[in-house]
């Protein structure tokens, strides 16, 4: 018994901790319990901040890319649940986020954002032997969001299967050599775009490349997909001319197929002199920085300049004597923009109509005007309402995106497909 004549009750750790998981009902009448027996003190609560319940602002726990949403309203009774981060990209490690195992947080809310057209984030490197670097070489995609990686020298040989060099969630497209050891080249492509090794233009049997056709879901503008091509040539190389002829003969057949595509030829060239490739094709070298001592080996050629960032140079993979090199595409946006102008449709029978009228006219307006400028006015009118009658106008839309020979006539045809 304690001072006055209380009752009071102890407990052990061990059956306090034992409380953290139960599920026991709450108590009935539990207020008015507590109260009677003097634990909890009742008094009158105002209703004042009741009215701004109806409008409550929810609680969000994260930071701005992975919103965290607490729920509206949570019982007594309930258990409160463990993180859910199924839906969770990336949770900062900030101390102000790290409370308890028990901190309330839910499944990521969806929340509508602006679709951005943008080209996919690529990588290239050169491991010197992918097979003893593979668990670094995946989480360097990882680290830096790659969507296209391309490896050159990777060193696979018949002692390892290609399974030895797959990355969890990408498409590898490859070849290795054969016959002797070193070289090969391997391209990963993300799962989430559509991909497809390019079968049109066979690579001939002497060259180490890798041809695939890709089409990532929102390009911008005029892209229609991406050619991308993993390349490794080896020093002083005997097959530099058949390489340039094998890359002039790919980008012209397939400008021929899709006038609109984008090309992005990576790899290791080895002070290949690519001046003559990048002036056959249309093309761009855009590694500026050096990639092996004070040499760019390592080098990216492309036609999509203006869509992506200077290239990034980043560490080697592993103990690699080359630098990788990282592609981000620009983050600028091109909006597409609608503009209404005014046209005249200018039809057969709109021309028949008013060929009929114009030779029919008496013009009695005008010869019963006083004066030349009264003529010329009346004259004027006359023909300016004659044409409003047989070429209306008519508001149309136009796009800057749109290519110069579309017509609202194209337009109303792609309409009825």
């Amino acid at each position: 018994m304690a001072a006055g004549g209380r009752r009071v009750f102890m407990y052990s750790m061990d059956f306090m901790r034992s409380l953290k998981n139960s599920r026991s009902p709450p108590i009935p009448n539990l207020k008015e319990l507590l109260c009677a027996h003097e634990i909890l003190r009742g008094h009158y609560r105002g209703r004042k901040a009741g009215r701004n319940y109806q409008r409550r602002i929810e609680t969000v726990i994260g930071n701005t890319n992975n919103l965290i949403k607490a729920p509206a309203k949570m019982e007594l009774s309930t258990r409160l649940p463990r993180a859910n981060l199924r839906n969770v990209k990336h949770v900062n490690n900030d101390a102000s986020l790290m409370y308890n195992n028990s901190a309330l947080m839910y499944n990521n809310t969806s929340i509508p954002t602006r679709h951005q057209h943008r080209v996919p984030q690529m990588f290239l490197c050169n491991p010197r032997s992918l097979v003893n670097k593979i668990d670094e070489f995946q989480a360097t995609l990882s680290q830096n969001q790659v969507d296209i990686a391309v490896v050159s020298e990777t060193w696979l040989s018949d002692n390892h299967p290609e399974s030895a060099i797959t990355v969890s969630g990408y498409n590898l497209f490859s070849k290795h050599r054969m016959d002797r050891g070193g070289g090969g080249v391997a391209v990963y492509v993300n799962q989430t775009i559509s991909s497809r090794q390019l079968s049109e233009c066979p690579v001939p049997d002497e060259l180490e490349c890798v041809w695939v056709m890709t089409r990532p879901r929102r390009l911008p503008r005029p892209l229609s997909c991406i050619e991308v091509c993993g390349v490794y040539l080896p020093p002083n190389s005997p097959h530099r001319d058949t390489f340039a002829g094998h890359v002039l003969a790919v980008t012209d057949n397939m400008r021929t197929k899709y006038p609109d595509c984008g090309f992005a030829i990576l790899g290791d060239f080895n002070r290949t002199d690519v001046s003559d490739i990048c002036r056959g094709g249309l093309l761009s070298q855009v590694v500026k920085d050096s990639t092996r001592g004070n040499a760019i080996l390592d080098m990216i050629l492309t036609n999509m300049k203006e869509l992506y960032k200077r290239p990034s140079i980043l560490p080697p993979v592993g103990l690699s004597y080359h630098s990788s090199v990282l592609w981000i595409p620009e983050s600028k946006t091109t909006d597409n923009k609608c503009t209404k102008k005014q046209v005249r449709k200018l039809c057969e029978t709109g021309m028949f109509d008013f060929g009929k009228w114009i030779t029919a006219h008496k013009w009695t307006e005008v010869y019963n005007a006083q004066g030349v400028s009264e003529k010329a006015s009346a004259f004027h009118n006359t023909l300016e309402n004659a044409i409003n009658t047989f070429f209306p106008t008519k508001s149309v839309k136009a796009h800057n995106s749109d290519k110069p020979w579309v017509t609202p006539k194209i337009k109303q045809l792609i309409s009825l497909r």
